[in-house]
C-alpha cells in the first residue's frame, strides 16, 4: 500500500492528471523504482487502454513497458514476479486437507477447481518445457560453432 501511495504521489508530482484508480495498477508501476520510468510507462499505458476503450490494467502497464524499459530489465522483473507467484502457489497448495468433513457439493466444487488448476499448470508446464528445449538446442548449436 505504501509503494502504491508513493507511485500516486510521484505521478501527481510529475503533473499527471489521470492516475491509477486501484492499488493493483500502482503496485505494477511500483516494480519500476525509477520515478521517471513510471511516468514514461504510465502515459503509453493509458494510450494502450484508450485504444481498447478501457481503463489501464496491469497488463496495459506491461505492454507499455515492452515499448519503453530495456528488455533485460523487463525480463528480470517479470521473471522475479512469476517465480514469486509460483512459490506462493506451491506453498498454498502444500497442505493436508481433511475431506472427511465435507459433503458432496463441496467435494465436487473442490474437484472442479483442482481440475482447472491442473489444466492451467499443464499448459504452463508445456510452454516452459518447450522454451527450455528451444534454449538447449540454441546452446548446443552455439557450442558446436
Amino acid at each position: 500500500m505504501i509503494q502504491a501511495g508513493d507511485v500516486i504521489r510521484g505521478l501527481m508530482a510529475a503533473g499527471e492528471m489521470v492516475l491509477p484508480d486501484n492499488e493493483r495498477i500502482a503496485r505494477e508501476l511500483a516494480k519500476y523504482p525509477n520515478e521517471s520510468d513510471r511516468v514514461l510507462i504510465w502515459e503509453p499505458a493509458r494510450q494502450i487502454a484508450n485504444r481498447n476503450k478501457q481503463k489501464p490494467t496491469y497488463q496495459t502497464i506491461r505492454d507499455a513497458v515492452l515499448e519503453i524499459v530495456p528488455s533485460d530489465r523487463t525480463k528480470k522483473i517479470w521473471t522475479n514476479d512469476l517465480l514469486r507467484r509460483l512459490e506462493k502457489a506451491r506453498r498454498a497448495l502444500n497442505m493436508s486437507p481433511d475431506f472427511s468433513i465435507l459433503g458432496l457439493d463441496s467435494m465436487l466444487k473442490i474437484v472442479f477447481e483442482l481440475v482447472k488448476i491442473r489444466q492451467a499448470l499443464d499448459e504452463i508446464q508445456m510452454l516452459a518445457e518447450n522454451r527450455a528445449a528451444q534454449l538447449q538446442r540454441e546452446h548446443k548449436r552455439k557450442q558446436n560453432l
